[in-house]
């Protein structure tokens, strides 16, 4: 069989996201000691190969990001990241620590990772190729991660590759993680592969079902209530964009229901009731007070933030502060009004809700998929922060990454965004179930 040089080229790319998500994601934890990161270095260094290369080489890579550039959302992007580092700066020469270290690692990833799928378009790749073949990796690196996630679980494979021990956290032992050593992390990679479903959405095909089922399932396995509420507003956004009609909202209603109904029976006929309790309710999140719980956290967090002086209410405590107090915040907005102060906090909300404007706006002057692509992403990357501080983090993650991309897809005019065939408005065509993987 004649591989033509397109099908190679769109192979090598998915290639390149998948090895790409390998070194960024790839984590494990020892009892008592530090999660380790053994490939990370390696990740960003690439990355930032492939992004320098990708821009010496295509003119029109170089056109895009230079119009997103100027755009509003990013420019209170930009202002974020620059009182963020200078708030690092100064509580640095006050406080030792490895603040300055971390907001580099923080500032690397955050201004690299996101743009590198857009420094792919090129004459031969346009912005809807580059995200169609990053949702296939996307999709195969979820359903590769959830399977050896499961494989761990049961105890059928134990990775042990040179440095790398990856075994069954003694954290975590009734929730799957896999790889990528947490399940909230594993979470945010299966609820961004299902966004990818989304983009393919009008394929109807057995192997889209199966993998969507398979992805939710792997997404209840993890644990992670924050991922199920997530993405379920997702669906919900999707859904309102498109218009929710009643005849929407009540198939909406019977698939739930019907999930719900076969879900019980299951449980029961299977005698896993206890399971399910103990991997979404045996945690003390509605004790307010174990400092542990997150309503714990929420609240002493508001009560410090009220109790602060007008300076540190206006500017913050210093980066950093609200974990030193409280070990996380598990709390976007709140964490970055404590460190940073309150006009930070609506600068960061303000992000979000001026790049979903816009891109809502794009999609319906354009019917662009790609506008709405980007509205789901940062309706999920948001949401999942508000439930776990991820941004600002010090490490890749695959919550705030699909954030940043929705802000940067919605900074695109739509002028420059040339799409496939299939993918030119709402209403797609139909693709046979043999597209995802073999397009």
């Amino acid at each position: 069989m004649i591989i033509s040089r397109k099908m190679l080229m769109q192979n090598a790319l998915v290639g390149v996201f998948l090895v790409l998500f390998v070194l960024l994601s790839t984590r494990y934890k020892l009892q008592y000691a530090e999660a380790i990161r053994p490939f990370y270095s390696y990740g960003l260094v690439v990355s930032v190969m492939l992004i320098v290369s990708c821009l010496l080489r295509s003119s029109d890579a170089r056109k895009i990001l230079t119009t997103m550039l100027i755009q509003p959302q990013t420019l209170l992007f930009a202002f974020l990241l620059v009182y963020f580092t200078a708030s690092v700066t100064y509580i640095s020469l006050d406080i030792p620590g490895r603040q300055l270290k971390d907001h580099l690692y923080f500032l690397y990833w955050i201004l690299i990772l996101p743009l590198l799928p857009i420094c792919f378009v090129s004459k031969n790749k346009s912005i809807s190729d580059v995200f169609l073949l990053l949702s296939k990796s996307v999709i195969l690196f979820s359903v590769f991660s959830a399977v050896v996630a499961f494989l761990i679980f049961f105890d059928v494979v134990d990775i042990n590759i040179g440095s790398l021990h990856v075994t069954q956290s003694i954290y975590l032992k009734s929730r799957i993680h896999g790889m990528l050593g947490e399940s909230t992390a594993l979470a945010a990679l299966l609820g961004f592969g299902l966004i990818s479903l989304l983009y393919l959405k009008r394929d109807t095909g057995r192997v889209q079902k199966f993998l969507f089922g398979f992805l939710v399932f792997s997404l209840v396995a993890t644990g992670s209530r924050n991922g199920l509420v997530s993405i379920a507003l997702v669906f919900l956004v999707s859904a309102l964009i498109e218009g929710l009609t009643f005849k929407t909202l009540l198939n909406i209603i019977v698939h739930l229901f019907t999930f719900v109904l076969i879900l019980v029976g299951v449980l029961y006929a299977t005698d896993t009731v206890d399971l399910i309790y103990k991997i979404f309710s045996d945690r003390p999140d509605l004790d307010l007070d174990n400092r542990f719980s997150r309503l714990y956290i929420w609240l002493t967090t508001i009560d410090m933030i009220s109790n602060s002086g007008p300076e540190e209410l206006l500017f913050g405590h210093g980066a950093y502060e609200l974990r030193r107090e409280l070990s996380a915040g598990f709390n976007s907005p709140l964490e970055i009004a404590y460190d940073y102060g309150i006009l930070m906090s609506l600068i960061y909300v303000g992000i979000f809700f001026l790049s979903f404007f816009v891109g809502l706006k794009k999609y319906n002057d354009s019917k662009l998929y790609i506008y709405k692509y980007a509205c789901l992403n940062l309706t999920y990357g948001f949401t999942f922060s508000m439930f776990i501080s991820y941004f600002p983090t010090t490490m890749f993650n695959f919550a705030v990454w699909p954030f940043m991309i929705g802000v940067w897809i919605t900074a695109i005019p739509a002028r420059m965004v040339k799409t496939l065939p299939i993918f030119d408005s709402a209403n797609l065509s139909k693709v046979s179930g043999k597209t995802l993987l073999n397009n």
